[in-house]
């Protein structure tokens, strides 16, 4: 990539960082700003509305006092005055007094009088068994004396319900008491909207035991407590709910009131966000184009010349040539230097010569056999063989062959019997080539009658390397088993990983890698030690359990990732292999760790980026929604001002096309997959929208929507969702005048290659001599040309009513061709 195209695009992603921290930064102080303040008004709001029902039953209470404060009343719980009943107990009592029903209890507790009374149906109703349970279960409701009261809630019948008992006194206010009045009021539907209406707010009650309790409502309970009396949520942009859990009469809470708004201070908020954003990327983008004029004409061009320059002496491969930058900066002393590099170029070339023969000479001389490989797999990628690329002398002398009799043969033509012998040659290398991890081993070979010890690693993926030592005299010579120790001991400390010798209990041997990776600066410090000093302390009790079952099963532990604790109290991630073997018939434990921090970090780096480029996608496809939105809503204020028809349907039509859109980037933010999406749900929505505008009744018109559970990606899911508005609406608007009732039909099928889509009404239908293909009318000319755009095929016909047939396929992404920046 060029210099310029990297500085551009370094600019440009600047640019585009800076953009997102500023709008980080509007969005959580500003909006959040906002947002705190529409919680406090939705909260007062709560407030308000609550006072509103506290009002309604302090009126009640009123009522109550008036009936219950009365010699009639009195007389009446003392001789059963039947006439007291038939003079104050007509229905039109409780439409008067709006109450739900009147309860006399005596002063031993036993109901005298009760009647309840639907005020909507305006007829009497039994009186709520909940109610008679109360009062005879539990004295709550009853007032002993002169000066009780009781207000609130209850619930009856899974409906809220303001109930008032009063005790029954003379009107002088004069006992004993004869008994207790008790007065209640249902809060329906018609009551709340009556009471909401009387605030202009939207006001909703729900009883907590409610069958049919929203979910919204049963997470505002749960997010409601003692400091935070009020709940707000915000489930859309354009509205805000507030919810109360309200205390029955026995102090318990028995009912949620909520309250919901529109959203005015959050959209002023919004607009302030997106004025300071412009704002600032102007600025950027100015002082941006000034740096780049400054870089191309004091660096850049001259780094073009000294490149030019660089290319033409490549070419020739003449190195005696110089490049000669004028100037006293860095890009003239970077000439210099390269001036001077290619003298020491020259230099270099004979040094390097000599350097490759010594080191090929090496290579060949090494006593022990060196070989390099590729594995080979089968059809399922399991290895079964390997292919020799390169040996040494010593490789071909341990084996007996010669060169021209290895290279390029496989492992098999080489050694007829390698499958056969009691080691797993092909799988331990396959193991390496495949995994990366090297391995040290000591085998027997049967086809070479010889005892081989072997360090096999990898240098890249399907490639291994094996250094083989023949070990077959060290195998009956004591001699030969010291050496062999010692040549063990040398790749011990040549390793990279840390290698340890642990018995009972304590660190025997570790190699200088591994006092380094554990933060020590040589071994001495840690030989004697527990390796437990190492382990942390929430892991030590499942280590303790590894070690005890390596001790018992000698079964070694492959390659198991955990963390150690260094000297120095940090931690690292480690991969740790085990091996359990005997020593001197003493069991110890041979581990192997290699520090993978690197590794992890690396993983958790890829993790992230993952993590926000989908959360960037989605808030893609969140604001292209909002910025439809915001087009269509402009559109329609438009068209409130605009009294000609045809003019005002024009912007109406153009307002479902977008909608069309938008409705599919919606359908991408709120899927869990950003590629494709939905169509059956989103066609539903579709043709339930073009309904709404254009204020069509479902009992004149009716509409079949019969689509496949089909999932299409955007690039043919947008044509295809126009092409359906085109058509719905159509229909809409000409098949059925005079207000005709008709049918309207959408299907959308998929036969595993093909889409059939059909649009279909019973309407009065197109003109006979109409040519659909070059029609005038702008909503078949985007038909056409959004088939076109899906490669489809379309057919056309005109009978009772009208039918529209498109077949098409799965629209393929297609690269946009775009100019370079």
């Amino acid at each position: 990539m060029r210099l310029r195209k990297k500085t551009l695009i370094i600019f440009s992603l600047t640019l585009i960082a800076l953009t997102i921290l500023v709008h980080v930064f509007t969005t959580y102080i500003l909006l959040g700003s906002f947002t705190a303040l529409e919680e406090y008004d939705i909260s007062q709001k709560v407030n308000q509305a609550e006072s509103l029902f506290e009002n309604d039953i302090s009126n009640m209470d009123n009522t109550v006092r008036d009936w219950a404060f009365w010699d009639d009343s009195h007389r009446f719980m003392e001789d059963g005055n039947l006439d007291y009943l038939q003079s104050n107990m007509e229905d039109t009592t409780y439409e008067s007094l709006k109450v739900n029903f009147m309860v006399y209890v005596n002063s031993s507790g036993h109901i005298v009088y009760s009647k309840a009374y639907d005020l909507n149906a305006q007829e009497e109703i039994p009186v709520p068994k909940g109610l008679v349970d109360c009062i005879y279960n539990d004295d709550a409701l009853l007032c002993d004396d002169e000066d009780s009261r009781v207000s609130g809630f209850i619930v009856l019948q899974d409906m809220p319900t303001s109930v008032i008992a009063r005790p029954i006194l003379k009107s002088d206010m004069t006992g004993p008491p004869a008994g207790t009045l008790i007065m209640g009021r249902f809060f329906d539907d018609k009551k709340i909207n009556d009471l909401s209406r009387i605030v202009h707010l939207s006001v909703n009650m729900y009883t907590l035991g409610a069958s049919d309790l929203p979910e919204d409502y049963k997470d505002a309970i749960s997010g409601i407590d003692h400091d935070k009396p009020i709940h707000v949520n915000i489930p859309s942009s354009d509205r805000v709910y507030g919810y109360k859990v309200m205390d029955d009469i026995h102090g318990f809470p028995a009912i949620v009131l909520s309250v919901d708004a529109s959203r005015p201070i959050y959209d002023q908020g919004q607009e302030a966000n997106i004025f300071f954003l412009i704002t600032i990327t102007s600025v950027c983008l100015v002082l941006g184009l000034v740096m780049m004029f400054m870089i191309e004409k004091t660096v850049l061009s001259r780094l073009d010349a000294l490149s030019k320059s660089v290319n033409e002496i490549t070419a020739r491969g003449n190195n005696s040539a110089r490049v000669s930058i004028p100037g006293d900066d860095e890009l003239s002393e970077l000439a210099g230097n390269i001036n001077g590099m290619l003298g020491s170029l020259n230099r270099s070339k004979d040094s390097l010569q000599k350097s490759e023969l010594m080191y090929r000479s090496l290579f060949q001389n090494m006593l022990n056999g060196f070989s390099y490989n590729r594995i080979l797999l089968d059809e399922i990628g399991r290895p079964y063989d390997s292919i020799f690329i390169d040996t040494n002398e010593a490789f071909e002398k341990i084996m007996g062959r010669n060169k021209q009799d290895i290279i390029g043969k496989k492992a098999s033509e080489v050694f007829p019997g390698i499958k056969d012998e009691t080691f797993d040659w092909i799988g331990t290398y396959g193991k390496v080539a495949l995994t990366g991890k090297g391995i040290s081993f000591t085998a027997y070979s049967e086809s070479l009658e010889r005892w081989l010890s072997v360090t096999a690693y990898s240098t890249e993926l399907y490639h291994f390397v094996t250094i083989i030592q023949d070990i077959t005299i060290s195998k009956i010579s004591e001699t030969a088993i010291m050496e062999s120790e010692e040549r063990y001991r040398g790749l011990v400390e040549m390793s990279p990983d840390m290698i340890a010798i642990c018995g009972e209990e304590k660190i025997k041997f570790i190699n200088h890698a591994g006092a380094k990776l554990l933060g020590c600066s040589s071994p001495d410090e840690i030989i004697g030690k527990s390796m437990f000093d190492f382990i942390r302390p929430v892991d030590k009790i499942k280590c303790n359990v590894m070690m005890k079952n390596l001790k018992e099963d000698m079964t070694p532990i492959q390659s198991i990732e955990e963390k150690l604790e260094r000297a120095d109290g940090s931690t690292i991630d480690v991969e740790i292999s085990a091996t359990p073997f005997y020593y001197q018939d003493i069991p110890v434990i041979q581990i192997i760790v290699r520090d993978i921090t690197g590794r992890k970090r690396a993983e958790e780096h890829i993790k992230r980026s993952l993590t926000e480029k989908e959360v960037l996608l989605k808030e893609i496809h969140h604001r292209v929604k909002n910025n439809l939105q915001i087009i269509s809503s402009l559109l329609n204020l438009q068209s409130n001002n605009i009294a000609d028809k045809s003019t005002r349907d024009m912007f109406i039509e153009s307002q479902n096309r977008i909608k069309s859109m938008a409705l599919l980037h919606e359908r991408l933010y709120q899927s869990k997959d950003l590629s494709k999406i939905s169509f059956r749900e989103y066609v539903i929505s579709l043709v339930s929208h073009l309904f709404r505008s254009y204020k069509i009744n479902s009992g004149d018109i009716s509409i079949n929507v019969d689509v496949d559970d089909v999932y299409l990606s955007i690039d043919t899911a947008i044509p295809c969702g126009l092409i359906i508005n085109e058509l719905v609406s159509n229909s809409l608007k000409h098949a059925f005048p005079d207000d005709r009732k008709g049918d309207v039909a959408v299907k959308l099928h998929f036969d595993g290659e093909h889409y059939r889509l059909m649009v279909k009404d019973n309407g009065i239908g197109l003109p006979k001599d109409i040519n659909i293909q070059n029609s005038r009318s702008l909503g078949l000319q985007l038909v056409y040309t959004l088939t076109d755009q899906l490669d489809g095929k379309i057919e056309f016909f005109n009978g009772i009513g009208t039918e529209f047939r498109i077949e098409f396929k799965e629209t393929k992404y297609k690269n946009q061709p775009h100019e370079d920046c």
